[in-house]
């Protein structure tokens, strides 16, 4: 058996280069996961518009659960689709870090309900940390940005509740519009990124 020891400078080299690679492997399939979150949420986002517009029955606002039930096998196919090579930490790590902000969605509903606080507030704040720190982990500005103006939007739903202004139908307009600029943009610029290299 050959029991070769590296070098610090050859151990340094090494560990550059799977961060390197595992920063590839993210970037690459990266805009994906992005876009399909972004544009189901949105659709159903502006469906719930009209039903609360037009005064329809309480019964479609069921249609926010459409979110997870599309968007979670979607995402199982394009995950087997895109898998290649070995995971390592840091994609374990943004895997584990967005599975966790999903799960948590579901109590953040719970807190909601339980304490009158704003859903579209709590969903927002949860969705663009992991936008933000995705765009750290990736080295990617725009997504950086996108997800700090997403954090800090977040604020427009406690704000309108304090100052009694815009109806529930206008507050679903702007958490579709927080949506577009949270994942959508960022899943584009990622994807065409990707596509450049």
């Amino acid at each position: 058996m050959n029991n070769t020891k590296l070098s610090e400078a050859q151990s340094l080299e090494l560990i550059t280069s799977m961060i390197q690679d595992s920063r590839k492997r993210l970037a690459q399939n990266s805009g994906t996961p992005f876009l399909v979150w972004g544009y189901i949420t949105v659709a159903v986002s502006v469906f719930e518009y009209f039903v609360v517009a037009n005064g329809w029955s309480w019964m479609w606002a069921w249609m926010w659960f459409a979110i997870p039930l599309l968007c979670g096998p979607i995402m199982m196919l394009v995950i087997r689709k895109q898998e290649t090579g070995a995971k390592n930490l840091i994609d374990r790590t943004i895997s584990a870090m967005w599975s966790v902000l999903g799960i948590s969605t579901l109590f953040l509903y719970l807190l909601a309900v339980a304490y009158g606080v704003s859903l579209f507030s709590l969903i927002v704040l949860g969705m663009s940390i992991g936008t933000l720190t995705s765009g750290i982990v990736l080295r990617e500005n725009a997504t950086k940005c996108c997800g700090a103006f997403a954090m800090l939007a977040s604020a427009i739903f406690p704000l309108m509740h304090i100052f009694k202004c815009g109806e529930p139908a206008t507050q679903i307009l702007i958490f579709a519009a927080i949506f577009v600029v949270m994942m959508i943009i960022p899943g584009h610029i990622l994807n065409y990124k990707t596509k450049k290299r």
